[in-house]
């Protein structure tokens, strides 16, 4: 699950709660170039992504977490699925989520 921020403190804030929670076995936050649509004008801005690896059964409850902490009006939020090649980090995320 990915969604971003021009506030770091706000990804570090969903961060913190969802590992903390134990909805998510861990995250991921980087600073990225965005460019979007936003008030009829193209926005060019400097964001910071938080990637968040769960389950599927943890989802709602994320997307839920993050509509309640986050800054914007409207977060973008990304569900992606995955395959993972390595059975060893599929057994660690389990262990890692309640």
């Amino acid at each position: 699950i990915t969604t971003f921020s021009k506030d770091k403190r706000t990804v570090a804030k969903i961060s913190t709660e969802v590992i903390k929670e134990k909805y998510a076995a861990s995250t991921h936050i980087d600073k990225v170039l965005s460019s979007y649509w936003w008030d009829g004008k193209v926005e060019d801005t400097q964001e910071y992504r938080l990637e968040i690896i769960t389950r599927k059964d943890k989802e709602d409850i994320i997307v839920q977490t993050i509509k309640l902490l986050h800054d914007y009006d409207v977060p973008e939020i990304q569900i992606d699925e995955h395959n993972t090649l390595n059975k060893d980090i599929e057994s660690w995320i389990d262990e890692n989520v309640k």
